[in-house]
């Protein structure tokens, strides 16, 4: 009987053990069980904050990309774009200091004017941003965000405005029966042609196809959208085509102190050829591509192209290839510049700005 009492007592002390224990370790689990869903807190609340603050650069490299592979294209076009790049990184950025914030607008101001270096527009508009923002006088980091973002919506709509008023004074230069040559694609060769169609004018427009990207076909393209008459031809087909030209419209990426422009290479041999042959040349754009750097005798800058651009480029092993993006005309070749002020001699331009 003794060692059947002896049984029970052992399993009392057995069960009452696992008791205690399961006590004393629930207590810590616990508090860990606490402690191990603070620490994934802070950690996402980190990464989230990371995230925050470079969310945007995929949108800003993808615009610059887009730039530099010249699906977007077009010196307003450009500086369009840019702005918004600018506007993007404005809207979306964490910075909590006004310092940091007009330091992060300016990199990313860098990094898309080195999209495409012959393009003052672009930098003169992105330089009237930041110079606003440096000169703004209420610190408050919430007040500088808004004030950058309401900065560049106003700019755009002056440029759209810019566009549009040069395309009225453009369009009066363009009379029945023209025959107009034009090289490249240009928005605001497009916008006056536009309007001197909307003005019932009848003329041809012969298009130049633009090697090595054919950027002459969109022209072609967007001119036939419009019920505007055109004759599509190479780039060579110039000196053949001119005789039959009463006035050569293009647009331009540069206008230099001295009154030269820099436009899409193969400009200057039209420009050449239409002096030649006594035909005007006209140059269409807005006051905002003038290059202020250049009258210190600072030179545009000419972007080169790789030359994988160049068809046939593989089979020439050992040949230097060049490929020039602009080539400059001297403005004794140029009839007037269209802008938004005014039809003007092209070295005037200076002098309107106060320069």
């Amino acid at each position: 009987m003794k060692k059947p009492k002896a049984k029970p007592k052992k399993a009392k002390k057995a069960g009452h053990k696992p008791k205690t224990k399961h006590k004393a370790k629930a207590k810590p689990a616990a508090r860990k069980s606490v402690k191990a869903k603070a620490k994934p807190k802070a950690k996402a609340a980190k990464a989230s904050g990371a995230r925050k603050r470079s969310n945007y650069m995929p949108k800003i490299e993808a615009v610059v990309s887009d730039i530099s592979m010249l699906k977007i294209q077009g010196a307003k076009d450009v500086a369009l774009a840019g702005i918004k790049c600018i506007r993007i990184a404005a809207s979306e950025s964490a910075a909590t200091k006004t310092d940091d914030f007009v330091d992060e607008l300016r990199k990313v101001s860098e990094k898309v004017s080195m999209a495409r270096p012959t393009e003052p527009a672009l930098r003169n508009c992105i330089g009237m941003i930041l110079r606003k923002l440096e000169r703004y006088e209420l610190r408050r980091i919430e007040n500088i965000k808004k004030y950058a973002v309401m900065t560049c919506d106003r700019l755009i709509k002056d440029i759209e405005a810019m566009v549009a008023k040069m395309a009225s004074i453009g369009a009066g230069n363009i009379s029945d029966g023209d025959t107009i040559l034009t090289h490249c694609h240009s928005g605001h060769v497009i916008a006056i042609l536009k309007e001197a169609k909307a003005q019932r004018k009848n003329f041809r427009v012969i298009v130049t196809e633009t090697e090595p990207h054919r950027q002459g076909l969109t022209t072609a393209k967007e001119l036939l959208e419009a019920k505007i008459p055109v004759t599509y031809c190479v780039d060579s087909a110039v000196g053949y085509v001119m005789k039959g030209v009463d006035k050569v419209l293009v647009g331009c990426d540069a206008i230099l102190a001295d009154g030269s422009i820099v436009n899409k290479i193969g400009t200057l041999p039209i420009a050449i050829v239409a002096s030649r042959f006594n035909v005007p040349v006209f140059v269409a754009g807005e006051s905002i591509k003038f290059d202020s750097l250049t009258i210190g005798g600072m030179p545009e800058p000419i972007e080169q192209r790789s030359p994988e651009e160049i068809s046939g480029y593989k089979e020439l092993k050992g040949a230097e290839i060049i490929n020039p993006a602009f080539d400059t005309v001297p403005a004794d070749l140029i009839a007037a510049l269209i802008t938004e002020i005014g039809i003007m001699k092209p070295e005037l331009l200076r002098h309107e700005l106060g320069f």
